[in-house]
């Protein structure tokens, strides 16, 4: 997940799971469009050192399952239980794009892996999460929403100087901009 989130080429696809400017259990439904064809690579190497696949195929449903209901301001989770799992406060603030939010908390359902690599954030008080992608995807049309982040990254590579920055706008984080 912070690949997508810190790399362009996979950050067009999964931008769309991130362009709502609300935050229910729809925005948990705007999944990737491509998604299916890349994102094996992340799973593979665990049939490759034995894993059966079913399990692995099971591990990613309730991957995916887990992280539904923590799409809602409706209500927040304390104790023990916010310590070690992703809870709707935590991911709340993964979608903001607020500076004090912003690329924190990818754990899809520990976040204790954000605490240990220095990427969890809190709730700031006074500081409400803004939701939404830095640039604004002006469209409710739900197939234009789906391949805008591509649109934008193709045109950030049609207006890099050279091949070379073409290349780097694929493989730099989202705001990444050319050498002009």
């Amino acid at each position: 997940h912070r690949v997508a989130h810190r790399c362009a080429a996979f950050w067009a696809e999964h931008s769309n799971h991130h362009t709502s400017e609300r935050y229910n259990l729809s925005t948990a439904l705007r999944q990737s469009v491509l998604g299916p064809f890349y994102t094996f690579v992340f799973w593979l190497p665990l049939p490759l050192l034995g894993m059966d696949p079913l399990v692995v195929t099971f591990a990613h449903t309730i991957n995916l399952l887990y992280q539904y209901w923590i799409h809602t301001e409706t209500f927040e989770v304390h104790g023990w239980f916010e310590k070690v799992f992703n809870c709707p406060q935590h991911h709340r603030l993964h979608h903001a794009k607020n500076e004090e939010y912003h690329d924190c908390n990818y754990g899809g359902i520990l976040i204790v892996w954000d605490r240990w690599f220095g990427t969890y954030r809190e709730f700031v008080p006074g500081v409400k999460p803004v939701y939404g992608t830095l640039t604004p995807v002006l469209t409710t049309n739900p197939l234009k929403q789906a391949v805008a982040g591509w649109g934008h990254l193709i045109g950030k590579m049609k207006a890099a100087p050279d091949f070379k920055n073409r290349v780097l706008c694929l493989i730099k984080p989202p705001g990444w901009v050319p050498e002009k």
